[in-house]
């Protein structure tokens, strides 16, 4: 069912960009619109996990989880891009960064060095590195509190050792959390 309302949805949307009378543009929008409810009812069915519990909507986060100080950040790495998603109570962001060349070889080296230091001086340059990848373009205005949902190889790094262009650790300027998936915050509550 979800298929075909996406294929007919598509295809209506084909069919109205060749239209020029209003009249049948208009019907052909209330069809797209009704299929467009239709497959949103769908996927929220969908969205029940294996436990039977729905996972939980941006929308719903921000209206009942988060409070005004606090920042999900969800992390989620392709082949050679980084897609962040940052929820706030006011904001709901995504951005999309290619990876730095050598990016997975890079996490190895930077968790062997903190396994093994030579020197605290060591690990500077990769620490800012991943700190300007990670944080550097997202809006974390008045936000003291992260919530970090790290993915694949990122869940190697601890991103409160991570340091700013001035050398400030990311822990200086916030707490930080870390969870798996957003649908496990759905039954906490910030303090």
């Amino acid at each position: 069912k979800e298929r075909y309302l996406r294929s007919e949805i598509t295809r209506l949307s084909l069919k109205a960009v060749q239209l020029n009378d209003s009249n049948k543009l208009a019907g052909i929008s209330r069809e797209i619109r009704d299929n467009e409810i239709a497959l949103g009812k769908i996927q929220d069915q969908l969205s029940v996990s294996v436990t039977g519990e729905k996972i939980p909507s941006p929308y719903f986060l921000q209206a009942s989880f988060l409070d005004s100080k606090t920042a999900i950040i969800s992390f989620h790495l392709s082949e050679n891009k980084l897609t962040t998603t940052t929820i706030t109570r006011q904001r709901f962001d995504c951005v999309q960064q290619k990876l730095f060349a050598n990016f997975h070889e890079t996490i190895s080296n930077y968790v062997d060095k903190l396994k093994r230091p030579t020197s605290i001086d060591s690990t500077d340059a990769i620490s800012k590195q991943f700190y300007s990848l990670l944080f550097e373009n997202l809006d974390l205005k008045n936000i003291e509190r992260l919530i970090i949902i790290p993915d694949d190889d990122l869940n190697y790094i601890a991103c409160e050792c991570l340091k700013d262009k001035n050398g400030h650790y990311l822990v200086e300027n916030y707490s930080v959390q870390y969870q798996y998936s957003a649908s496990l915050l759905k039954n906490e509550r910030p303090d």
